[in-house]
């Protein structure tokens, strides 16, 4: 299989995601659509280097899903341990320490 292929794979992901088929994962702060993609994306990649076929099973996928899941917990693990984000009884929200980072990070 060659790099076409992969982009064809790749494209019916995307479709999969923007219909909402892994909506049911993003569990977790942080874990968007876009995580779930660029994780299966660098399986892909990473098989089409290695000069597997750059198709994914459904258990490689769920690996991806699983990896993405695990990024996002770790990203608000950090936020919560300097004190970025706090959890209160209605979720997270952003202390007034993360209101002062963030408005050094966003735009004018």
């Amino acid at each position: 299989m060659n790099s076409e292929s992969a982009q064809v794979f790749l494209n019916k992901i995307k479709d999969k995601i923007g219909k909402g088929v892994y909506d049911k994962e993003l569990t977790v702060p942080f874990m968007k659509r876009e995580s779930i993609y660029a994780s299966i994306k660098a399986r892909v990649i990473k098989k089409l280097e290695t000069g597997a076929t750059p198709l994914l099973s459904d258990a490689e996928i769920k690996d991806a899903i699983k990896d993405a899941k695990e990024v996002a917990a770790i990203s608000l693990e950090l936020f919560s341990k300097i004190g970025i984000l706090q959890k209160t009884e209605e979720g997270w929200i952003v202390t007034e320490k993360g209101e002062k980072l963030l408005q050094h990070v966003r735009p004018i």
